[in-house]
């Protein structure tokens, strides 16, 4: 016995209303909606920070993870489609949280490097001071904090330190630079002058004990003018740099796979591009970050990160193209 038009009518009318919604809800998904989300969350987290409504260090990773967030988006934002299959958004999702772990884990141990293994001072010319490992082998994070004291003059000022790092069954490393306070002026609008301040007072550097020996540190010389010592911070490196390489090296070559997935011009690695950038960003920004690091230091490494991997898709992008073409 056939069905009665009506429901025929009324089951085709809820059909087209949750392909409708479907469709609606992946337009928004594709669309600027979460990347202005993010980046509207990013750029708020810097004047709540100087409000002092947000520390410096949660804010930064507020302003980190969105950011992230937003550049995933625009690598994936494509397979918000219809026609993605449950198998592809399954690889997506898995790629998400890969992507997540290999760029925010270093990322995050950067801002926070956990419990200190030591803190104390160094005299210069002082005794040795041992810093005990427990017998923890691994790499470990050494900062050097000096002080330059206050300045009435505005006057620029520096410091030359030498600190010696000894360890058993290790090579003795030396760890030196300039604390730095520098004063300038700068035209501000037509006929203004603004004073600017610039302070570099701490260094970071990597220290490695292969069989957990202890740490034996010194103040070998200091600049006279800085108080005649240092302050010294060790912290266990928990995210090793060969680990974070090898992470990454499979991820893009994981994004590699997905852009030649996709519905159109499928050899412009956007995927990998944005990848490439996310990872040399945070690289850029473990290397070159001060131990205590600003809003600016993020904006920084980012856009050396994004330009970088914008570059080195580009150049990807070109030799697939080759390989292909030749193949054809």
């Amino acid at each position: 016995m056939a069905k009665p038009a009506s429901q025929r009518t009324q089951r085709s009318a809820r059909d087209q209303d949750a392909r409708l919604r479907q469709l609606t809800i992946l337009d928004t998904l594709k669309g600027w909606t979460i990347p202005l989300i993010a980046l509207g969350i990013a750029l708020a987290a810097w004047p709540a920070s100087i409000a002092g409504i947000l520390d410096t260090v949660p804010a930064l990773e507020i302003a980190a993870a969105c950011l992230l967030i937003a550049a995933l988006h625009a690598g994936v934002a494509e397979f918000f489609d219809e026609r993605t299959t449950a198998a592809t958004a399954a690889t997506l999702v898995a790629f998400g949280l890969l992507y997540g772990f290999t760029a925010w884990t270093p990322l995050a141990d950067k801002l926070n490097p956990g419990a200190e293994v030591f803190s104390g001072d160094l005299k210069l010319h002082g005794e040795t001071t041992r810093v005990p490992l427990g017998g923890q082998a691994g790499n470990y994070r050494v900062v050097v904090e000096g002080r330059l004291g206050e300045s009435t003059e505005h006057a620029t000022r520096s410091a030359h330190y030498q600190v010696n790092v000894a360890s058993d069954g290790a090579a003795p490393q030396i760890l030196e630079n300039d604390f730095t306070d520098r004063w300038s002026q700068r035209r501000s609008g037509r006929r203004g002058v603004s004073t600017v301040h610039v302070s570099h007072t701490a260094h970071e550097y990597g220290v490695s004990s292969p069989n957990g020996s202890d740490l034996q540190l010194s103040l070998a010389s200091l600049t006279p003018g800085a108080h005649d010592m240092v302050s010294v911070k060790v912290y266990r490196d928990t995210f090793i740099t060969p680990l974070f390489v090898g992470l990454g090296v499979a991820l893009t070559a994981a994004a590699m796979v997905i852009d030649f997935w996709r519905y159109t011009d499928s050899g412009d690695l956007m995927l990998t591009s944005v990848t490439l950038g996310a990872l040399l960003a945070v690289a850029s920004f473990r290397r070159f970050a001060p131990p205590h690091p600003g809003f600016g230091d993020l904006a920084f490494n980012g856009a050396v990160g994004a330009i970088a991997g914008v570059i080195a898709g580009r150049i990807l992008a070109r030799v697939a193209h080759a390989v292909h073409t030749r193949n054809a």
